[in-house]
C-alpha cells in the first residue's frame, strides 16, 4: 500500500497543482516581473517556484503510488520527505512572515493588479498558502504501518536538505553574477550593511533553518 490513501493523495496533489496553475494563469511572467533578474533562469530563479514544482511532483507521485503501490516508490517518498517538509513549511511561513505584509511588496502587487494582472493577489496566496496545510494533511493521514523501517536516517536528511540548500545558494550567486542583482531584497540589504561577512552569516543561518526543518520532517514522518 502507499503512504496515504488515494483520497488524501488526490487532495494533496490537486492542491499543489492549483498552486502551479495559479502561477501560470494569474501570476506575473518573469520577463515582466523583473527582466534583468530573471533573464538567465526565468521562473526557476525563485525558491517559491522550485518549491512548488518539487512539492507537486512529490504529491503527484504519492497519489499515483497510493493506487499502484510500489514499495520502492514508498521508500523514495519517505527518504525525500525531510526536504519536502522543509521546503513546504518554509514556503508558507516565510512568505507571510517576511513578504506578504511588506509595504514595498504590497505596492508592487498593487501596481501589477492595475496593469494587466488583476488576480495577482489571489495568485500570491495560492502560490504560498497551499504548502504548509497540505504537508500537515499528508503527515496526519500517513499510514505509519506502511513506513516500517524506511524512515530516513539523520545522515541522509543532512545530505538531501543540505545539498539542495547549497545548490540554491549557488544559484543565487550565479543569478547575481549574470544580472548584478540579488534574488531577494533582504540579501542586498544585508550585503550593504554587513558586507560579505554579514551576507555569509545570513546564508549560513538560512541553511541551518532548512537543516532544522528537515530534521523535524524526518522525525514527524
Amino acid at each position: 500500500m502507499g503512504l496515504v490513501s488515494p483520497l488524501v493523495g488526490l487532495l494533496t496533489a490537486a492542491g499543489q497543482w492549483l498552486a502551479v496553475y495559479s502561477t501560470y494563469t494569474w501570476g506575473v511572467e518573469p520577463h515582466v516581473l523583473d527582466p534583468v533578474l530573471t533573464k538567465a533562469l526565468g521562473r526557476w530563479t525563485f525558491l517559491t517556484y522550485q518549491s512548488n514544482i518539487i512539492l507537486t511532483i512529490y504529491f503527484t507521485v504519492s497519489f499515483i503510488n497510493s493506487i499502484v503501490s510500489f514499495d520502492l516508490v514508498d521508500c523514495l517518498l519517505v527518504s525525500m520527505f525531510p526536504l519536502v517538509f522543509a521546503l513546504g513549511v518554509f514556503l508558507t511561513t516565510a512568505y507571510y512572515a517576511l513578504d506578504h505584509f511588506n509595504p514595498l511588496q504590497q505596492k508592487r502587487r498593487e501596481h501589477f493588479a492595475k496593469n494587466g494582472y488583476p488576480m495577482i493577489w489571489v495568485d500570491a496566496h495560492l502560490e504560498h498558502c497551499m504548502a504548509l496545510p497540505l504537508i500537515i494533511i499528508f503527515i496526519t493521514y500517513t499510514e505509519l504501518e506502511n513506513i516500517g523501517d524506511m524512515r530516513p536516517e539523520f545522515g541522509w536528511t543532512m545530505f538531501s536538505v543540505g545539498g539542495y540548500s547549497f545548490y540554491y545558494l549557488l544559484q543565487v550567486h550565479y543569478v547575481f553574477f549574470v544580472s548584478g542583482l540579488w534574488v531577494y531584497p533582504i540579501i542586498a540589504e544585508i550585503s550593504s550593511k554587513g558586507g560579505i561577512q554579514g551576507r555569509n552569516i545570513f546564508f549560513a543561518g538560512l541553511m541551518c533553518v532548512f537543516l532544522v526543518l528537515g530534521t523535524i520532517g524526518s522525525v514527524v514522518m
